[in-house]
């Protein structure tokens, strides 16, 4: 009978904290393999064309030094060749009065509140300030890569001096603006913790990222898995896993649909959801702290989608390439009052754009399914035909991983689960960090959204950072061969 393999390191899921772990655990010389879980599910088909479900989005480089050490550790990016470009005007605040180009330059950025929405200046700039003065404090905080949560009593003192630095009294805190609620909302498609649950600092650094330009970078799961492939990972983007088995409290036996023999390691890295990682555990061998953690988070909102093709001449004069359409400034941010338009380069044709609308809707309307979804997308459609006159002359074709394919297939991404932002009972750590990265089982370490889910990648590259140490100091290398 032949034996299970062994490994250091298994990564199980396609997270991109996951997959940024494996690369670097690797090049430390672990020996790592990645089990896919049913294959990369940032891409759908259609017509035969990969189409991102839902784009993504990264800060400039230099603006996330966490995100760009990891990058370039992985050989993914570096100074001269980087992935996406932040050309043109950063972003794009569009009202039925009104529109906003909105850019790094102070200057320039003074003269456009003052010429499209003057009332807005002054408490708009304060706020800015204000963002920029806290991010030394922040980025000190990251480059410091403290245990969130902490481990020990010692941990715990140590980052209450940092939350009172993060989070100065309210009473100093300028009332936001209009704009700013605008831009702070637009934070949700970005990163997997709410407004409200985040930290301030934390926020800031996301409305600043759309005030310098976001890089769209469509094929970043894909770089990173070629990146293992090429540092020497074991990949098995396809392999379904079927169960997770336990032994005196620790994960060290991974059963695949197709491997009878399993995989044993002493390291095991989660990039599942956590409730589909308990499902993975024989029901006998969860314990109520693994079942009791699985209840701390849960979806609260996930981006829906539909995809355009349009000729490039369809676009109007003067329209961005990131625009936030907001139909009623006043009225709740939600689903089609706040719009997310992109227009993006069609792959192989240059006179094509694809147009990503995107809108939030909320994870309790999944019940509703097609009911609720089927009017939305007409209204989102609505809303950006207004933008882009004659758009439905102009279209040659649409699309939705929604309507594209089944959630159980095979790579297809799961609909509701779409860059989804997570809702808890339990406060946060520092407005960061949801669940520790370390949590129930010796040997398991999470690297899914809900570690750091408040800065979107910048957080995912960070949780890789921070579970490569604990990797390193907790099974030094000399131990694990």
């Amino acid at each position: 009978m032949s034996r299970p393999s062994f490994h250091d390191v298994i990564v199980v899921g396609t997270d991109l904290a996951g997959l940024m772990a494996a690369g670097l655990l690797q090049r430390h010389k672990y020996r790592t393999l990645l089990l896919g879980h049913g294959g990369l599910r940032s891409r759908y088909l259609h017509d035969g064309q990969p189409l991102p479900a839902a784009p993504l989005m990264l800060p400039l480089r230099g603006a996330a030094p966490g995100l760009d050490e990891v990058l370039a550790a992985l050989a993914v990016e570096d100074p001269v060749h980087q992935l996406g470009d932040g050309g043109g005007v950063p972003a794009q605040v569009v009202t039925p009065s009104r529109r906003l180009d909105l850019g790094p330059d102070p200057v320039r950025l003074e003269a456009e509140l003052e010429r499209a929405w003057p009332e807005e200046r002054a408490p708009f700039l304060a706020r800015v300030a204000q963002a920029q003065r806290r991010q030394e404090t922040l980025q000190a905080l990251l480059t410091e890569r403290p245990t969130l949560p902490p481990e020990s009593f010692g941990e715990r003192m140590r980052l209450r001096r940092w939350q009172r630095a993060l989070e100065p009294p309210t009473a100093q805190a300028p009332e936001p603006s209009a704009l700013w609620r605008i831009l702070s909302r637009a934070g949700d498609f970005l990163a997997h913790l709410p407004e409200g649950a985040s930290a301030p600092a934390a926020r800031d650094r996301l409305v600043l990222s759309l005030l310098d330009g976001l890089r769209y970078v469509p094929d970043l799961p894909e770089r990173l898995l070629e990146s293992l492939r090429r540092s020497g990972v074991e990949v098995r983007a396809e392999a379904l896993v079927e169960e997770i088995g336990v032994e005196s409290g620790r994960l060290c036996q991974v059963r695949t649909a197709r491997g009878a023999d399993g995989c044993r390691c002493n390291t095991l890295l989660s990039g599942l959801p956590l409730t589909e990682l308990l499902e993975l555990v024989p029901p006998k061998q969860r314990s109520r702290a693994a079942r009791l953690l699985v209840d701390t988070s849960r979806p609260l909102e996930s981006v829906f989608t539909s995809h355009l093709v349009v000729p490039a001449s369809a676009l109007p004069l003067g329209m961005g390439r990131h625009v936030l359409l907001v139909r009623d400034p006043g009225a709740a941010l939600e689903e089609d009052n706040l719009v997310r338009i992109q227009a993006l380069p069609f792959p192989g044709r240059r006179e094509r754009v694809h147009v990503c609308l995107s809108c939030l809707v909320s994870f309790r309307k999944r019940p509703l399914g097609r009911e609720h979804l089927g009017p939305l997308s007409k209204r989102v459609f609505k809303a950006a035909a207004w933008l882009m006159p004659f758009l439905e002359e102009h279209l040659e074709g649409m699309s939705s991983p929604f309507w594209e394919g089944r959630p159980d297939d095979a790579g297809h991404p799961t609909p509701w689960l779409i860059h989804r932002t997570l809702e808890s009972d339990r406060p946060t750590w520092l407005g960061l960090a949801l669940v520790p990265a370390q949590p129930v089982y010796k040997n398991l370490w999470l690297a899914g959204p809900e570690v750091l889910p408040a800065l979107g990648v910048e957080g995912q590259a960070h949780t890789a950072l921070q579970l490569t140490a604990a990797v390193r100091k907790r099974f030094p290398l000399r131990a694990a061969l």
